[in-house]
């Protein structure tokens, strides 16, 4: 209920992004990567001009916010909200997370969070949004030894499926990756890190060792399944 009186507080302040108190419709269904419907997700749209980021993307930044809802026991949602002006893209955050790591509905902090960006004028009344796909998070601990005691160093670079994807709805672009990247010695080794990523995607581990006068001794990429959910990799040279 706290969560529903914010909402409302910041409609209230939010006047300068409506154009003539109108009103505008979004049709959006949400699935899991087996395309079973996900209920109680929740959906908030935004007014934003150019140069505003909203990743990572948290309900406690709420400025600019024209509606909110959540999914049906189907996973649909018809979102009515507050039209934006002409000079405001709208971004629409699916499973939008909170900054403190509190979920308002229990099986949200298990799935990632898409948001959809449309920055041009809205001419019709009623948008249709694609159905959108939350994967389910998994968490990748990847571990770096120097089995060998050697003096190289290691260069390398992880691609992962990210826990916050931006998707636009009018020129294709995406951000659905998450990098690391990072330089170790043999005094900063053993190495731990844990990220968290998508179930069912891959992950991408690219390294080059090099030895103390800077010449190359190995190079490649390796794919980590992301197949669980808590996966292990362990890189040892």
């Amino acid at each position: 209920m706290k969560k529903y009186i914010v909402f409302i507080i910041l409609l209230i302040l939010s006047c300068e992004d409506i154009e003539d108190n109108s009103r505008i419709g979004f049709d959006v269904k949400v699935t899991d990567q087996n395309s079973i419907p996900l209920a109680n997700i929740d959906v908030i749209l935004f007014a934003q001009d150019n140069s505003t980021s909203l990743l990572p993307i948290t309900t406690n930044n709420l400025e600019g916010v024209l509606g909110f809802g959540e999914t049906d026991a189907n996973g649909f949602l018809r979102l009515i909200a507050l039209k934006p002006t002409s000079n405001n893209d709208v971004t629409i955050i699916v499973n939008p997370v909170a900054e403190d790591g509190i979920f308002e509905n229990s099986t949200n902090e298990e799935f990632t969070t898409v948001a959809l960006e449309i920055n041009e004028e809205l001419e019709s009344n009623t948008i249709n949004l694609p159905d959108v796909l939350l994967s389910k998070i998994a968490n990748l601990n990847l571990t770096i030894n120097n089995s060998s005691n050697s003096e190289n160093r290691i260069r390398f670079s992880l691609e992962v499926c990210a826990r916050s994807q931006r998707l636009s709805l009018i020129n294709g672009t995406s951000v659905t990756s998450n990098f690391v990247n990072n330089q170790l010695f043999s005094q900063d080794l053993p190495f731990f890190n844990t990220l968290e990523t998508c179930l069912n995607s891959v992950a991408t581990f690219s390294y080059t060792l090099l030895d103390m006068d800077d010449v190359v001794v190995a190079s490649d990429s390796i794919e980590i399944p992301i197949n669980q959910n808590s996966v292990d990799y362990v890189f040892e040279f």
